[in-house]
């Protein structure tokens, strides 16, 4: 007898009655399958449908609501399976009247769901496939998404998962700084809104993004230039420089300001944006719209844009020839519009920006010309009593409000722009020297 009422049927009907009740008619019931029953059926249906038996031990079960939502999702995150769909499935037959009734009752579904955010589940959280569905049940409701964010990150510290776990959480990371960006936080029709401690981290982690993204990218794109632009001038001391070498030293310039870099984009020629587009780039926390395809860019030259504090910076990473130009941001700016272009462009696009600028070249001395250029916007570098970081294993002086320091030495070897810039502002050459208590002369124009 008992061997007769052990069907795979029967514990459907029984399933689907029991999610009917709790998300239908919201009003939990017991199952029909006797308690003695129970051991019967999971041995007997366990190994061959365990996804449905294991729900029905969880719904028929004596646990409350919420302990019952904790197990059964996380049997479906670990089974990848969506739980708004997962419940509807169970419920939708194709009438139009239970399919009405659903859309008028999710409310309890809804509330079901919002448990996957709840510390219990989050530390059943290995792999970035868990992180995936976790965001795509976050997302499952636009007008809960702020809710869900708030309780997430409320139950998580963002930048310790950043540092300790970025590989696995980075797709929420992600999702958390896009929608962010792209979506007003504070809402005024009282909607809940991010914690302020929450926003900080944001703030903070989009900072550290840009630039991890930009050391990302550059780490990838400088291996298409190794052996590219070899440089004539042997070195004593190591490899002749190429392009590659150009990148990666002027990153580590940069790297001198990386908490200050808030935004970041990439502006690439489209033979090395489809050469990197097929790549997986998803460890690039803002993902790739940073990066943009330039048709006619000169020389090819990939080119970088940087927001560090109240300036903008577009500089060339290859091609000497190139200029680098710095932009003030207007009082009224929020930012610059160079980064909003999207998709592919023209060259032509951005002339307009660059042109209204003086233009600076990566020649003798430009490291100290750059940082004068800095300090006269307002920024100096993130720690200005460590040595400033020049490139390979080389580090200079760094003087606040002065720039790297240099000597008489270095400025009469050769004429540079950075002898220019001193010969058309006597009172700058006077308050260097007096800065780096050295008196700084200039050479004859025919000494140059």
């Amino acid at each position: 007898m008992i061997d007769q009422e052990l069907t795979i049927e029967s514990l459907r009907d029984d399933l689907k009655q029991l999610i009917n009740a709790r998300f239908i008619e919201n009003k939990p019931r017991r199952s029909h399958i006797p308690n003695g029953l129970r051991a019967s059926y999971r041995a007997r249906f366990f190994e061959s449908y365990p996804i449905i038996t294991q729900c029905w031990l969880i719904f028929s079960s004596n646990l409350n609501d919420t302990d019952q939502a904790k197990l059964a999702l996380k049997l479906l995150m670990y089974r990848d399976l969506d739980p708004l769909e997962w419940i509807k499935s169970w419920i939708e037959d194709g009438s139009s009247e239970v399919l009405s009734t659903v859309t008028e009752t999710s409310e309890g579904m809804h509330q079901f769901i919002d448990q996957a955010v709840e510390p219990p589940l989050l530390s059943e959280v290995k792999e970035r496939q868990h992180v995936k569905w976790l965001l795509r049940t976050v997302t499952s409701h636009e007008g809960r998404i702020v809710k869900r964010l708030n309780k997430l990150w409320s139950h998580l510290d963002m930048l310790k998962v950043a540092r300790t776990a970025k590989s696995v959480w980075m797709p929420l990371l992600q999702y958390t700084l896009k929608w962010r960006s792209d979506h007003e936080w504070a809402r005024p029709n009282g909607e809940e809104t991010l914690l302020d401690t929450l926003q900080n981290q944001i703030d903070q982690l989009g900072v550290c993004a840009a630039f991890e993204d930009f050391e990302s990218f550059v780490e990838i794109l400088s291996e298409r230039y190794r052996g590219v632009g070899v440089s004539k001038k042997r070195s004593k001391k190591g490899p002749a420089m190429d392009d590659r070498m150009r990148i990666l030293r002027r990153v580590q310039f940069w790297s001198n300001y990386r908490d200050q870099t808030s935004l970041t984009r990439f502006i690439i020629s489209p033979n090395d944006h489809e050469a990197y587009h097929s790549i997986s780039l998803e460890e690039l926390m803002l993902g790739d719209e940073s990066i943009i395809a330039c048709e006619n860019l000169p020389s090819d030259s990939p080119l970088m844009v940087l927001r560090v504090n109240d300036l903008v910076i577009v500089s060339a990473l290859t091609d000497s020839k190139q200029p680098t130009r710095f932009i003030l941001l207007n009082a009224h700016e929020d930012d610059h519009d160079l980064f909003s272009l999207q998709g592919k462009i023209k060259y032509y696009q951005l002339e307009s920006y660059l042109e209204r600028e003086d233009a600076y070249y990566h020649a003798y001395l430009w490291q100290v010309l750059f940082t004068l250029i800095l300090e006269g916007g307002g920024v100096s570098p993130d720690r200005v009593d460590q040595p400033f970081v020049l490139g390979g294993d080389k580090i200079g002086e760094y003087v606040k409000g002065a720039g790297l320091k240099f000597t008489n030495q270095e400025l009469k070897r050769q004429s540079s722009q950075l002898t220019d810039l001193l010969r058309s502002k006597p009172s700058l050459l006077s308050y260097l020297s007096e800065s780096f208590g050295e008196l700084l002369t200039l050479p004859q124009e025919h000494e140059a």
